[in-house]
């Protein structure tokens, strides 16, 4: 098998991932000119991203970058994809002797070929933020540390590569990506609003992550920060969009946070607030979301179609969340009926993912399934029976029904009658 190897795509992804993926820079693994068959090279490969920490799932099959059609590697240990020229070197990380791995810039537009719009833009927040997804499947669902890169410099390597597979889409993408994000869920906040109306978002790009925003000294007898940073910034409408998803924040934290919207408010800027809770159903991210547009300026759709949408792409983003702190058990009168049942933050049952699988929550999100309809406000999917919609005259009507008196009985009739007649015979 010719060497060097230059690993990219979906491995790439899971390696920029990889909790202990400083540890194995420079190391060798006796990947040489003459390793041998490309099945004792995938063996070796497969060890050093063991050693990062990348899951045994994503070492099945490698992927891996060619420059030509020629020097595509005929093994099933690998797949291979074609960059249709010389990689660029400035384009590659050195990983050991032999083995190279695509940048974070070139991994995400290669990321277009395979993703889908949404997913695409989460993976971009994520390099270009300060966390990282834990694809172990062990502890939190992300870890904090340094960005990997940004928006700027993707641009300038799409310009640089710009015949590479996937160049043109993630040119797209960029204009609804943002830096700074610190948490899935901020990125997830700012999805909601960024994202193309076909996708279920508000369509407003004008926004930052993470903004800093000094305290004036005149206020600093009254407020306890130097500085606040808002999640989600929007300059044009002075406004300021917090996601709080902590409900186990201890009292200075707390604390802290009521400084912070005080803050805010006195220095002129409009606040919203999003939840956990919002996020765990349809209907209170929707009239949520309904308030920030109105405070932006702009006018959300309010179609049965795009509500649809705007649930779908709820659900996408929170799909990879779950609780933090260990789930505790079922008081002993619960055990009795439900085996498996876990109490959460407010005893309430975990929800169930789109595909039906039970969905990770995420900073004391308990979400369970959608609520009935309620009168006059926004489309839920009833399962199996479609989306559904009931009007306030609807609501109403039934209100009526449910206060009218039970008909009464053949012996009540027959009493009634006789004292009505009674003093006709006296």
């Amino acid at each position: 098998m010719d060497l060097p190897i230059v690993l990219s795509h979906r491995t790439a992804v899971l390696y920029y991932r990889a909790p202990d993926r400083a540890t194995v820079r420079g190391r060798d693994y006796d990947l040489n000119p003459t390793a041998g068959r490309a099945r004792d090279v995938a063996i070796r490969v497969r060890g050093l991203l063991s050693d990062c920490g990348v899951p045994e799932y994503g070492l099945a099959r490698l992927d891996v970058l060619c420059p030509t059609e020629h020097d595509r590697v005929g093994s099933k240990e690998f797949k291979s994809y074609v960059y249709g020229g010389p990689i660029p070197m400035k384009q590659l990380i050195h990983l050991a002797p032999g083995l190279f791995i695509i940048k974070p810039e070139l991994c995400f537009i290669l990321a277009a070929t395979y993703m889908k719009d949404i997913e695409l833009l989460e993976l971009g927040f994520e390099f270009c933020g300060s966390y990282e997804l834990d694809s172990t499947g062990n502890g939190s669902p992300y870890r904090k540390r340094k960005a990997l890169t940004s928006v700027k410099k993707i641009r300038t390597t799409a310009k640089d590569c710009a015949g590479a597979h996937g160049a043109r889409k993630a040119k797209r993408a960029l204009a609804r990506m943002r830096d700074g994000a610190r948490s899935p869920m901020e990125t997830a906040l700012a999805l909601m609003i960024l994202a193309p109306h076909r996708h279920g978002g508000l369509n407003y790009l004008g926004i930052e992550m993470n903004r800093r925003i000094d305290i004036p000294e005149d206020m600093r007898r009254s407020c306890s920060l130097e500085y606040l940073e808002a999640d989600v910034f929007a300059p044009a409408a002075q406004a300021v969009i917090e996601y709080d998803g902590d409900v186990h924040a201890p009292l200075k934290q707390r604390t802290r946070d009521a400084d912070r919207s005080s803050a805010f408010l006195r220095l002129g800027y409009r606040m919203h607030t999003v939840t956990a809770g919002h996020f765990s159903e349809q209907l209170p991210l929707h009239r949520a979301l309904n308030g920030i547009a109105e405070t932006l300026g702009i006018k959300a759709p309010s179609s049965a179609a795009f509500q649809r949408k705007q649930n779908e792409l709820r659900k996408q983003l929170i799909k990879r969340w779950k609780r933090e702190d260990d789930r505790k058990p079922a008081p002993a009168s619960e055990k009795d009926g439900n085996a498996q049942g876990t109490e959460g933050v407010d005893s309430e049952p975990a929800a169930t993912s789109v595909n039906g699988g039970a969905m990770q929550e995420a900073e004391g999100v308990g979400p369970g399934p959608d609520p009935a309809p309620q009168s006059g406000d926004a489309v839920y999917e009833a399962e199996g029976h479609g989306p559904a919609r009931i009007s306030e005259k609807d609501g109403r009507a039934r209100e009526a029904e449910t206060d009218r008196p039970a008909p009464a009985s053949k012996d009540d009739r027959d009493k009634r009658r006789q004292s009505v007649r009674a003093p006709h015979r006296q």
